[in-house]
């Protein structure tokens, strides 16, 4: 059900963006808040890890399937911009 909140508020977005009547004010500063609320997302879930004590003593046996995933994501989400930035 998480899902479906998380597509309609990035259809919410990706709407209110394209229509064009946002003010300045917001669509100015989008890209320092954008960074700023990945922070602290970044700050939330390395808090939530080191909370859970079997993910830190497990870390050793998943530690390269993490890597490879969190590099695989990383990969994908840049090359995912890019093309969406080549469009415009």
């Amino acid at each position: 059900m998480d899902i479906l909140i998380f597509m309609a508020f990035l259809a919410l977005g990706v709407t209110l963006g394209k229509s064009g009547k946002l003010p300045p004010v917001i669509t100015e500063s989008l890209d320092r808040t954008l960074m700023f609320v990945i922070y602290g997302i970044l700050l939330f879930v390395g808090i939530e890890v080191g909370t859970y004590r079997e993910v830190l003593s497990d870390l050793g046996s998943i530690g390269l399937k993490a890597l490879l995933l969190t590099f695989g994501t990383i990969s994908g989400s840049g090359l995912l911009c890019l093309l969406i930035l080549r469009k415009e």
